[in-house]
This record gives C-alpha cells, structure tokens and sequence, in this order.
C-alpha cells in the first residue's frame, strides 16, 4: 500500500444538522466515510439563526419573567438534540460505532458564516451538508446556505442530496 493510501484523507468531519431528511443523510454519509477510514471525529452542529439572541431587555427589567427569546433558544436547542440523538441512533454497526459530538450555536451572524469559522477554528477537514434545509423553496436546486459554504470553505466541502 503506498504511502498516500495509508494515510486518512479526513481526520475531523463536521456536519451542518438543521432537522431535514437531507441532513440526515447528510449525517448518514459522513458517518460512512468516518466507518470506512477508522474515524471517530464526527462533530455535528446546529446553528440558529441570528435573529435569536440572549440579549432580551425582558431580562434586564425583571429577572423573574422568563425571556421568551431564551425560551425561543432552549426549544431550538432541544430539538436539535432529538435530531442529534436520531442520527446516533441510527447507527446499526456496533462494532464500527462512531463518537459523535454535538454542538448547537446561536448566530452572530448568517448561518453559512457561522459553520465556516466553526470549522475553520476546530480544524475541520471535510464540510458535510444537505443540498438545501428547511426553508419553503422546494424547486431551489442548492440551498443559499449550502452554496455560500460551498463557495467559500477553506477545505472540502460535500454537498449530499
């Protein structure tokens, strides 16, 4: 085997999860190419949107009514666990069991922006993402989050359908 075979071609893969059929599979692929070169660094993330922030004034005025922007967060925040914990799930190989870990962000700024300095900060080697998300746009071939990533990632970038 020559030298270039032996070594991996990914170390580290991050998967950007928004809840999406196409996001597991986006998930699904990326846990296959971890399988196939003995990986166990998958990271997936989720990023909220910027327009849900911490910083309510409700919070400043009186500390004893809940903020409905961090309510807002924690739902965000629970149910991209389930989504999380449906693609550890899904792994049937015991023996090939991959450590996935789990991270939901909230924005700064776009979505895009943030699973790049994301990835460019961890070191990441493979960007997996779905064609397109949630959003209403059925016919939208690629998504403008997943083409923004594509178009401006440092490192490989894998779209999945």
């Amino acid at each position: 085997m020559s030298e270039i075979n032996k070594k991996h071609l990914f170390s580290k893969i991050l998967v950007a999860i928004d809840g999406s059929v196409i996001a597991l599979r986006a998930a699904d692929s990326a846990i296959s190419i971890a399988k196939q070169q003995n990986l166990s660094n998958i990271i997936l993330i989720h990023v909220l949107p910027q327009d849900i922030r911490y910083d309510d004034l409700t919070d400043r005025v009186d500390p004893e009514i809940p903020s409905p922007v961090k309510g807002a967060v924690e739902l965000a925040s629970l149910e991209a666990q389930e989504w999380f914990n449906k693609i550890k799930e899904r792994q049937t190989d015991d023996a090939k069991k991959i450590d996935i870990r789990t991270e939901v962000l909230v924005g700064t700024k776009s979505v895009a922006k943030e699973i790049l300095t994301y990835a460019e900060n961890n070191n990441v080697d493979l960007i997996v993402i779905g064609t397109k998300g949630m959003s209403t746009f059925k016919k939208v071939l690629l998504g403008s989050v997943a083409s923004s990533v594509l178009t401006h990632a440092f490192c490989p970038v894998m779209i999945v359908k």
